[in-house]
């Protein structure tokens, strides 16, 4: 089934330009055009519409206000700004109605892999109401002393970004959103970023702080505190499992840009617990469910038939994230199921989480929450059990 694309732009010229460059994926493309706003939302409400690119600066609705009205009406579009006008404002003001962000001159093998990366990511999940929730999400729920954290650091005179980075990484939310910004068109880098000290100092404070102070001024305090509980929780472990991934590294010499990669999939593994927690009384059925001695991943997908490892690999991905971050969460529980991938970075993760959970005095592998059978066709038991020693020792 081809993709339907709607391209959506106030000069004509550039509507020819796309209606001539993307010629070539008529095959793989149904493709509509549009000269406003206005006019995509009536196209919209006509024809099945799986993809919207739109620039941002139009007359009347800008893409902004598009793509916000599209995220209400429409939240199973994957939506993208496609822009020549780095304003650093209105890329904040669009991080939570666009995916994704481009920059003009945008190749068309570019464009289409970003389109093709994110909506290929569909496949994780096949229940469209969670399809919908993400998609219509502006934000992920954040700690109210986050950002109490973050603006005290920021408003300090002589600003350290080792403290603000301390301080970013014990909320996956935060982090997410960070390295969504740095990877957007709009910075023009080369490579993916997932090391959030590079990110943070490509940013730049001032742009940094408008980030935090976006993300505070929309943040939804609506949590009771059993969910703020549970959110807490979420921090703290994920920080646990990403330390663990960097002591694992440093034993084994890993290096260090597979290393920050990995401690990044630590911070970020359970980020799609942050979307499932929107559903009403999650937190109760995963309790109830998880005294029967399922694992969450379990209860979740017996519940619901999905489970918070793809949504929050999906997520990641419309974000734009690197594909091995996407892969590593997509796939931290049943590591077995990724048919290929080239480095340990989904072992490691796989085994530092299974390591996160384990509270026992004595080690024995057959009490660590992961998949015994496949950690072992990679690494011997005398292994594990190092790295535990080492783990605890550092701890």
């Amino acid at each position: 089934m081809s993709l339907r694309i709607l391209f959506v732009d106030d000069d004509q010229d550039v509507i020819n330009g796309y209606r001539r460059i993307y010629y070539k994926f008529k095959s793989e493309w149904d493709m509509f055009f549009a000269l406003s706003g206005r006019q995509a939302i009536e196209i919209i409400n006509k024809e099945k519409i799986n993809v919207i690119v739109s620039d941002m600066r139009m007359p009347g609705m800008d893409g902004d206000e598009l793509l916000k009205e599209i995220q209400k009406t429409h939240p199973q579009i994957l939506r993208i700004i496609l822009s020549g006008h780095q304003d650093e404002i209105k890329i904040i003001r669009s991080l939570s109605s666009a995916h994704q962000f481009l920059i003009k001159p945008c190749t068309p093998e570019d464009l289409k892999a970003a389109i093709v990366n994110a909506y290929a990511l569909r496949n994780l999940l096949e229940d469209k109401k969670v399809i919908n929730l993400i998609n219509g999400l502006g934000k992920v729920p954040s700690l109210p002393d986050i950002y109490i954290k973050l603006e005290n650091e920021l408003n300090k005179p002589d600003v350290s970004f080792q403290n603000i980075e301390e301080i970013i990484l014990k909320d996956p939310a935060i982090t997410a959103k960070i390295l969504q910004v740095v990877n957007s068109g709009f910075f023009g880098i080369p490579r993916k970023i997932s090391n959030l000290m590079d990110a943070l100092n490509l940013l730049g404070t001032n742009l940094v702080k408008s980030i935090i102070l976006y993300l505070e001024t929309f943040s939804d305090n609506h949590f009771d505190d059993k969910a703020a509980k549970f959110i807490n929780e979420i921090g703290k472990h994920s920080l646990r499992v990403a330390e663990i991934t960097r002591i694992i590294c440093k034993k084994e010499h890993i290096p260090k840009t597979i290393s920050d990669d990995i401690f990044i999939c630590g911070i970020l593994h359970d980020i799609g617990k942050l979307i499932l927690i929107n559903f009403e009384n999650y937190i109760e059925a995963i309790d109830h469910k998880s005294n029967s001695s399922l694992s969450i991943s379990q209860a979740e997908t017996e519940l619901f038939g999905y489970n918070h490892s793809g949504v929050g690999a999906y997520l990641l991905g419309i974000w734009g994230l690197h594909k091995d971050i996407i892969q590593a969460v997509a796939f931290h529980h049943n590591p077995d199921d990724l048919i290929y991938h080239k480095d340990c970075m989904i072992d490691i993760l796989h085994i530092a989480n299974g390591l996160a959970y384990y509270k026992f005095k004595d080690f024995d592998i057959d009490k660590i929450d992961f998949d015994k059978e496949y950690v072992l066709s990679k690494y011997s038991e005398g292994k594990i059990r190092k790295w535990w020693l080492d783990i605890n020792l550092e701890s």
